[in-house]
């Protein structure tokens, strides 16, 4: 199980912390996300190019009041600003991967933070699930800048795949067993 946690992990800029897994607590937290998500393009997209028809079928995707997941939300260090999130999940490729998924909050792109975020959930992942031997990502073939954070932290592309709605999706992932 990889919910259930109450912990904080601090890079230089960062804090990123689990929250309660109090159904009460997470509701008021996807309430809180749904403004900044419906009114970013570019996550709207992605999660329509998902075939989510509702709006409430949207924010299921980002749902995180559920045991088998490992959500942290990224937050200023110094202000406690809500910057965006990481969630990573048991893959659907492969038994002994985590799939991630993350967002950062328009306003805080360009500037580092997922890069800086997501570094610091591989070092927290390779340190405390030994199970996993991959960390894999769908990003969309469009998606310069995500494919750019790929680059820095050192995730390779392995596969593509075509969406029903034929959208073309890359898949990159980094072996969480390979020495830096």
């Amino acid at each position: 199980m990889l919910g259930g946690l109450d912990l904080k992990l601090t890079t230089e800029r960062l804090t990123l912390r689990t929250i309660e897994r109090d159904p009460e607590v997470v509701g008021e937290i996807i309430a809180e996300l749904k403004t900044p998500l419906m009114h970013d393009k570019a996550i709207f997209e992605y999660l329509s190019v998902i075939a989510c028809e509702e709006v409430e079928e949207v924010f299921g995707f980002v749902h995180i009041n559920q045991g088998d997941q490992l959500f942290f939300i990224i937050e200023d260090i110094n202000s406690g600003e809500f910057i965006g999130f990481i969630k990573g999940m048991q893959s659907d490729i492969s038994k002994r991967g985590l799939e991630l998924c993350y967002f950062c909050e328009e306003s805080h792109r360009g500037k580092g933070y997922i890069v800086e975020a997501l570094k610091a959930y591989i070092k927290y992942v390779k340190s405390n699930f030994r199970r996993f031997d991959y960390m894999y990502f769908y990003i969309r073939q469009d998606n310069m800048a995500s494919r750019s954070v790929m680059q820095k932290i050192g995730a390779k592309p392995i596969d593509s795949i075509i969406t029903p709605a034929n959208e073309y999706f890359l898949v990159y992932a980094i072996n969480l067993r390979e020495e830096e």
